[in-house]
């Protein structure tokens, strides 16, 4: 009974640390988005006319449209361009798989989501799926990566 017990606790902590590994890989993804959309809307800030207008007189036509288009383009292209570049989360738990069944060989070599650890500039994040979206895993522990919804371009 007792062995059940640690188990279960073990099976506990390593599912938590896997949720908050998760968690924080998919807030430093958000982050670093907002930061490229936020630099990209103070160039857009620039081509508006801040100049006053008097009343009853006609503020002039928009000048700017075709620098407005290409700043956006620029946006859509840094965020199609973003990949994770995370540190991975070691797991010490020894001996049990992503599915938290044991496993033969335990788990060296391997983040706390179950892929196997590579260098720091990551291109399937410990944490990730192919496109940088977070696993998504059912109570069994099985794994099914998160699929993207189709996006089209945004329109001025």
């Amino acid at each position: 009974m007792r062995n059940v017990l640690a188990d279960k606790l073990t099976q506990t902590r390593q599912k938590l640390k896997e949720a908050y590994d998760l968690h924080f890989a998919a807030t430093i993804e958000r982050s670093e988005k907002q930061i490229m959309l936020a630099r990209h809307g103070r160039r857009l800030l620039n081509l508006l006319d801040d100049t006053p207008v008097v009343p009853g007189d006609t503020r002039p036509e928009f000048e700017h449209a075709s620098q407005a288009r290409q700043i956006l383009n620029d946006a859509e292209e840094d965020l199609r361009e973003w990949t994770p570049n995370l540190e991975p989360v070691h797991s010490t738990a020894t001996g049990m798989g992503t599915n938290l069944m044991p496993t033969e060989a335990g788990t060296a070599g391997t983040s706390v989501s179950g892929q196997e650890e590579a260098p720091m500039s990551i291109a399937n994040g410990s944490t990730t799926g192919q496109l940088g979206y977070p696993e998504q895993r059912d109570l069994s522990g099985n794994s099914n990566i998160a699929q993207p919804e189709p996006t089209s371009s945004y329109q001025v």
